[in-house]
């Protein structure tokens, strides 16, 4: 028998389900594994099951593969066609975004209010469209792995202090109190400023559209084994549980939510970028208790530089 070694990918499931938990009975595409055959790549949906005895006693774990590389193909072409509508959109839209706002600007004539009053909305939705098509492309890039990360070393601090600063004042708008948390002496993370700036942006943005006036935002900085666990916790309306394993998926929206209109990609951008930098990303919710989006970035010392997605 040829001795099979576990994808790090898998690892941890395998580690968990023979300390005792549930069984990992992943349905997405996302959490395939990649095999070569010959020299060409399949893709495998992995499932780990325990193993026991008759008086339920844990024996083992068993790894069942279930081949989808032909579901794989076809999301791969899905996310090409995504990537082509969205960089030909692209350029449309920001055509109009300009002539909305040099009509605002009145540089070609004078406006009456009910003139101004549908320009706005104009201006609102093709705000919107263009931050979509945005998203879209930015994931589409991470997937491929066409994206860079400039990993360096920096304070967890002043990743959080940056993010704060972004937001406070649309905080104190929505009449929401945003607050640090940092342990002191944390080491310092590997990490591309811009890319983490953005998964804050997600997270805090997501917790402001999710928590009333009167509410409270923390983010917290805490060390764990060779990694710095940074947190988004609200005070707002809460995940259903059900909901809580879907979270990170592409396009997925919780149902009944108070804030809708996005194209339910910006959490799924966050688990890119995150795992690129060798990272997790998880959530917990307490329905009209808090929710807790929280990620991990690598500590250790790295000489700076360019480096593509995936690539350690």
């Amino acid at each position: 028998m040829i001795p099979w070694v576990a994808p790090p990918t898998l690892r941890p499931a395998l580690t968990e389900v023979l300390h005792g938990q549930a069984a990992y009975l992943p349905t997405s595409l996302d959490h395939a594994v990649c095999f070569r055959d010959d020299g060409q790549e399949r893709f495998f949906l992995p499932r780990v099951l325990a193993i026991r005895d008759d008086q339920d006693g844990l024996l083992g774990a068993a790894v069942v593969l279930t081949d989808v590389t032909k579901f794989r193909l076809v999301d791969q072409l899905k996310s090409d066609m995504v990537s082509t509508v969205s960089h030909e959109l692209k350029t449309p839209l920001t055509s109009i975004q300009m002539a909305v706002h040099l009509l605002l600007e009145e540089l070609v004539g004078p406006l009456t209010p009910k003139q101004v009053e549908l320009l706005l909305a104009a201006r609102q939705d093709s705000d919107r469209l263009l931050a979509m098509v945005n998203d879209l492309l930015d994931l589409t890039r991470i997937e491929q792995g066409r994206l860079r990360l400039d990993r360096r070393p920096v304070a967890p601090r002043e990743l959080v202090s940056d993010a704060i600063e972004r937001f406070e004042n649309r905080a104190r708008d929505a009449g929401v109190a945003l607050e640090a948390d940092v342990a002191a002496r944390l080491p310092e993370v590997l990490a591309d400023r811009e890319r983490i700036g953005h998964v804050f942006d997600n997270l805090i943005g997501n917790a402001l559209r999710h928590t009333r006036r009167g509410g409270k935002i923390r983010l917290s900085a805490r060390a764990v084994d060779a990694a710095v666990r940074l947190t988004v916790a609200d005070t707002g309306e809460g995940i259903p549980a059900e909901h809580l394993p879907h979270i990170f998926e592409k396009f997925y929206q919780v149902p009944g939510t108070r804030h809708d209109g996005g194209a339910g990609l910006g959490l799924a951008i966050v688990r890119e970028i995150v795992g690129a930098h060798g990272g997790e990303v998880g959530v917990t919710s307490d329905p009209g208790g808090e929710t807790a989006f929280s990620f991990t970035l690598p500590t250790g010392p790295r000489e700076g530089g360019a480096l593509p997605v995936g690539q350690a």
